[in-house]
């Protein structure tokens, strides 16, 4: 890797000269290297741009699920790499699932050099099924990433109505994940327990099990820890606030 280009110390070679305390001489890698890798690495995460500018600071809990959540959120950052799993964001649209997500692969990048990669599982399933029979070459070299990446985001999962297919395209990401304790975090609007959310009215009548199937459901509870949100849609309450102005 070669350094900043415009970077006062190294002079864009990576690298700077010291000598110990016998006169011997070594290189020690520069620290602008550290800051171009966490760079790349945030350009290849594959956050959409949509959520480019979610941060901790700018995610406004309103009630004690996501008062709770943001603090689930932080503490992961802060325990990392030291984690027995993952995270489980579970709850209606619009209450924050993604942007926590992000904000949690965001400050990994910049604070620990963490190598991540966000996918919203439609857009995963339907880039594979696109190269099938045309080049399948990019398809698996999709799903070796998606399985091998250090942190991986599986956002909206269940959005996609699990076919036989699909469930063993996911099943083999997750399966792959699980045998090597990768982690991985993952959003869903599918409930299984609509007694907790206040809004429960206005969920899909569908569970995250009849959507994604009781083998991955059971697989998904095993790799991360269930953090259930609740809350009206912010971005409908937002809208409906516009209108009234």
């Amino acid at each position: 890797m070669i350094g900043d280009p415009n970077c006062p110390i190294c002079g864009g070679t990576g690298f700077i000269i010291e000598v110990d305390d016998n006169g011997n001489s070594f290189a020690r890698r520069c620290s602008c290297v550290e800051s171009q890798i966490k760079k790349i690495n945030m350009k290849l995460s594959g956050i959409p741009e949509r959520y480019l500018s979610c941060e901790f600071d700018n995610y406004n809990p309103i009630n004690d699920s996501q008062k709770e959540a943001l603090m689930i959120a932080k503490k992961f950052v802060e325990d990392y790499p030291s984690v027995t799993g993952g995270l489980f964001f579970q709850g209606p649209s619009g209450v924050g699932k993604t942007h926590l997500s992000v904000a949690i692969i965001k400050n990994l990048i910049k604070k620990k050099g963490v190598r991540a990669r966000f996918y919203d599982v439609r857009d995963l399933i339907s880039i594979i099924q696109a190269t099938i029979g045309t080049d399948n070459e990019k398809g698996n070299k999709i799903l070796l990433e998606a399985s091998q990446i250090e942190l991986l985001v599986l956002d909206d999962l269940g959005a996609h109505r699990i076919s036989s297919y699909t469930e063993d395209i996911i099943s083999k990401i997750i399966n792959k994940r699980y045998n090597e304790k990768r982690i991985t975090i993952f959003t869903s609007n599918y409930v299984d327990e609509k007694d907790f959310y206040e809004y429960a009215e206005e969920l899909n009548e569908e569970t995250l099990e009849s959507r994604i199937g009781y083998r991955l459901r059971s697989r998904i509870f095993e790799m991360a820890k269930l953090v259930k949100i609740d809350g009206e849609d912010f971005r409908k309450k937002y809208l409906k606030n516009v209108i009234q102005i």
